[in-house]
């Protein structure tokens, strides 16, 4: 049964409003994070925002019809124009706005899998704070940590794309924040650098990139920049995201640290293991040797036992051989006694004989 036919309407849409004031809640404490930053808090300020290289100002926020009015011009990103839909400069080398929205959503899912490869809960959060110090505004950056928070690092990634794709020059200011030092993704930019140029060979008419970003900068130029609204609110959240993820980093750095010291001693064991196996195999074959020499000697053992009892057999017979010549030997000794016995008797009686004729004679010579 499952949980919800357990329960019964009015309860399970109780549950359902329970669970939808859960995450509200968790929202609003996201929210209020980014908001309460104490006054005297010392926060590391990026380089380019400390000069002003960073400011909202450099940024413009283009909303989802303004992806249609992408164009191309040949310094070579997508960056957008003045060009209104229907404008007869927007069919030049047979690329019209469709094409252009195609390209974005291409580039997208490709990237999608770089994210799933290369990076990480602590990279995706670095990758997050460096847009959110250029552009991203307070509503993308709540959403972002709460599809993080409840999804997973790789959802958090998508999502961020998501809100990235609707500013000009995303691709290259992606591909510069990935170059970061600090970030440690230049695999990722390099696979998207071959990403652009396996799209610049396909689509040679309908894209061409360029390096629409300052060097040295992580910042997203525009062709026509134009004010952020409330730059000022979004501004001030900064350094309180700022101490909030570099919490993350560190924690995520002193997990690392403790997955790498776990990882040690699983080789450490692992190399005991493999020690012991080895000794081991030794042992088996020290006693697989002492077995075949056991086999042997009981092998040649059978075979004495064997010869002993043949000998055996013979010496029963040889003893039983003497036994009958004993027997007859005893039969004989038997006769000879006998013999020897009536020879005695017939001696004594002749001698009894001789006594009794003397005794007469004697008496007749004394007369």
């Amino acid at each position: 049964m499952s949980s919800r036919e357990g329960l019964c309407f009015p309860c399970y849409k109780c549950c359902l409003k329970n669970s939808a004031k859960e995450e509200e809640t968790e929202r609003e404490e996201d929210r209020e994070g980014l908001l309460d930053r104490p006054e005297n808090t010392s926060v590391e300020i990026p380089a380019g925002l400390a000069e002003g290289n960073l400011t909202p100002e450099g940024f413009e926020r283009v909303d989802s019809s303004h992806i249609s009015n992408l164009t191309v011009n040949n310094s070579g990103s997508i960056t957008g124009n003045e060009l209104q839909p229907g404008d007869e400069t927007d069919k030049l080398n047979g690329c019209g706005p469709a094409s252009i929205h195609e390209m974005n959503e291409i580039l997208k899912k490709k990237i999608r899998y770089i994210f799933r490869e290369y990076i990480t809960s602590a990279n995706i959060l670095y990758v997050f704070h460096k847009y959110n110090v250029a552009v991203l505004n307070e509503s993308d950056i709540i959403d972002v940590k709460y599809k993080m928070k409840r999804h997973g690092p790789i959802e958090g990634a998508h999502l961020l794309l998501d809100r990235l794709v609707v500013y000009k020059g995303w691709f290259h200011c992606l591909i510069q924040v990935l170059k970061d030092p600090k970030v440690r993704l230049l695999p990722a930019a390099e696979q998207l650098e071959k990403i652009q140029d396996e799209l610049c060979i396909k689509y040679p008419q309908c894209i061409k990139l360029t390096e629409d970003v300052s060097a040295g900068e992580t910042s997203i130029t525009a062709d026509n920049p134009n004010k952020v609204k409330g730059q000022n609110r979004n501004t001030r959240y900064i350094p309180s995201q700022v101490n909030i993820f570099q919490e993350i980093i560190a924690k995520a750095r002193q997990d690392n640290k403790i997955m790498m010291e776990e990882i040690i001693r699983l080789n450490d064991i692992k190399a005991e293991l493999h020690q012991s196996l080895k000794s081991k195999d030794i042992q088996v074959e020290k006693i697989a040797n002492r077995n075949e020499e056991l086999i042997l000697q009981l092998q040649m053992s059978r075979e004495e036992t064997q010869t002993l009892m043949q000998k055996i057999d013979h010496l029963s017979l040889m003893l039983q051989a003497s036994h009958e010549e004993i027997e007859k030997l005893e039969q004989v000794k038997d006769l000879v006694c006998d013999s020897c016995k009536r020879k005695r008797e017939m001696k004594l009686s002749i001698e009894d004989n001789d006594k009794q004729s003397t005794v007469p004679r004697n008496e007749q010579s004394k007369k």
